[in-house]
Parts: C-alpha cells; sequence; structure tokens
C-alpha cells in the first residue's frame, strides 16, 4: 500500500514482484553456493526485462519492480554469506539467528538515543557537506546540476582507490 500511494506503484505489480522475490532469492542462493558468486547483477537485469513486458513504456515501474526483487534476493544472498561464515567459524544456527535480529534496527536498543558512527566514516562528510552548502548558496543553478553527478564520481573514485590499495597490499607493494 506503502508503494502504491507514495510511488504510484499498482499492487498487483508489487503482488508480482513478491512472487519473483522469492524465486530470485532461492535461485540467487543456490547459485552463491554452489559457486561462491551472488548474480545479483544478473538477477535484477532479469527483473527489469519483466517489468519491461509487464508495463511497458514505463520506467519508472521498471526500476521500482525490479528494484524491489532484485533487493530482496541481494539481501538473502548477503544473509546466506554471513550464515556460512559463522558456520565455518562453529556457530550454530540459533545463535547466528539471534546475532542477525539483535543487529538489525528491528531489535536494537542503543545504550543512549544516539546512535554511533565511527570518525572515519564521518570525517570526509563534514568538509563535503560544508563545501556543498557553499556551492549551494554561491551557485544553486549549477549546485542542482552538478552535485549528484560529482558526488557519485567521489564515490565511485574513493572505491577504486580502495580496490588499488588492497591490491598493492596483496602483492606486497608498500607506498
Amino acid at each position: 500500500m506503502v508503494q502504491h500511494y507514495s510511488l504510484e506503484f499498482p499492487v498487483w505489480l508489487t503482488l508480482v514482484s513478491l512472487v519473483f522475490s522469492v524465486v530470485l532469492m532461492l535461485v540467487g542462493t543456490r547459485v552463491l553456493g554452489e559457486t561462491n558468486w551472488a548474480p545479483i547483477s544478473a538477477l535484477a537485469n532479469l527483473m527489469q526485462a519483466v517489468f519491461a513486458a509487464l508495463a511497458p513504456g514505463s520506467m519508472r515501474i521498471n526500476m521500482i519492480g525490479s528494484g524491489m526483487s532484485g533487493t530482496v534476493a541481494a539481501h538473502e544472498e548477503h544473509l546466506m554469506q554471513d550464515y556460512k561464515a559463522g558456520k565455518i567459524v562453529g556457530a550454530n544456527y540459533r545463535h547466528l539467528t539471534i546475532v542477525q535480529l539483535s543487529t538489525d534496527t528491528c531489535l536494537r536498543r542503543p545504550a543512549s538515543g544516539w546512535e554511533l558512527i565511527p570518525g572515519y566514516s564521518i570525517m570526509p562528510m563534514v568538509p563535503g557537506g560544508i563545501a556543498g552548502y557553499v556551492w549551494a548558496k554561491r551557485a544553486p543553478k549549477s549546485e542542482r546540476t552538478y552535485s549528484t553527478p560529482l558526488a557519485s564520481g567521489f564515490s565511485a573514485g574513493e572505491a577504486l582507490l580502495v580496490l588499488l590499495f588492497s591490491l598493492l597490499a596483496v602483492f606486497g607493494v608498500r607506498a
């Protein structure tokens, strides 16, 4: 109902997406278990084709439906990796389930009303937030046009640098 009222996504397509989510979840988990490769991208692309056939010409419906189905499958695959790693270190399914539920927002009870985020995660956001604020005040039109692609580029660049540094460390290259 939330998707219907907030995104104008038809209820019948939500039900179709839920049915496909179960199928994608089972297929994705099986592939992950057999090959140690999660076919998230392939399954999400498959769902885009399905929703393109169900709602031709509607990119919004295509993206919402395939995103919903693909996200459920992706989360299931990640959850199975957690269980697999837990079994390797000797945990049992009961304890793994308790840990999974206790780390989810539905059961978390922080000691105070504040959630603590490590400083190394926040510090890059501070100068970026300040720069974005100043940019929006001085040139709002260009900020609206370029801020999202620029932020995406910084995020992708950071990920590529982490990958590069990780590969250098694996091969013993010291900077």
